[in-house]
Parts: C-alpha cells; sequence; structure tokens
C-alpha cells in the first residue's frame, strides 16, 4: 500500500479537492470520507448513490481499491449521483451509497 495524490471533482460546482490518499482504499470508503468532510452533501431518493469515475472513463465499483482501478498520482475522479438502472431485480452493482 502507497499513498497517491488524486483530485476529486464535485459534482455540481466542479471543484476540485486535491487529497492524499491509500491506495488501499476502496471507493466505497473514499465516497465516506467525502461525505465525512461534507465535500459533497448525502443524497436523496431520487440519486441515492454516488459514483466515483475516473477521468480516463472508468468506473470504479464500490468494492474495488483505488490501486486495483489502476488510479495513480495525479488522477481527476469525478463524483457523480448515481440512480439505480435496468429492470426490476437488477440493480446496479458498482454504485455507492
Amino acid at each position: 500500500m502507497s499513498d497517491i495524490s488524486v483530485s476529486f471533482i464535485h459534482p455540481t460546482s466542479h471543484k476540485p479537492l486535491a487529497v492524499t490518499l491509500d491506495d488501499g482504499m476502496t471507493a466505497q470508503e473514499a465516497i465516506g470520507h467525502l461525505l465525512d468532510s461534507q465535500f459533497v452533501a448525502p443524497l436523496s431518493n431520487t440519486y441515492p448513490h454516488y459514483e466515483l469515475k475516473v477521468k480516463d472513463g472508468s468506473l470504479l465499483r464500490s468494492d474495488e481499491t483505488l490501486a486495483s482501478a489502476n488510479v495513480r498520482n495525479g488522477s481527476v475522479i469525478r463524483v457523480d449521483p448515481a440512480t439505480e438502472a435496468g429492470a426490476p431485480g437488477q440493480g446496479r452493482r458498482d454504485v455507492l451509497g
């Protein structure tokens, strides 16, 4: 495990937050820290989850670590609200709540 410096992009203001994180942190843990620090607010029923999207286009699964998702120093990660989509019983597995 090593530290990496990344920037999270706010979902509405588009302001960046530069942080240093352990690359063993999961996407779910990162979202928890963003909520705890009030960088993002808890969501409503309309958008019940956040998801993390690396600027290269990859979507991080909630249980995926930054290292396993190949997030590197200098990566830019968008924090986006997400809805559950699909047919009944086919909820998304890559969303964070």
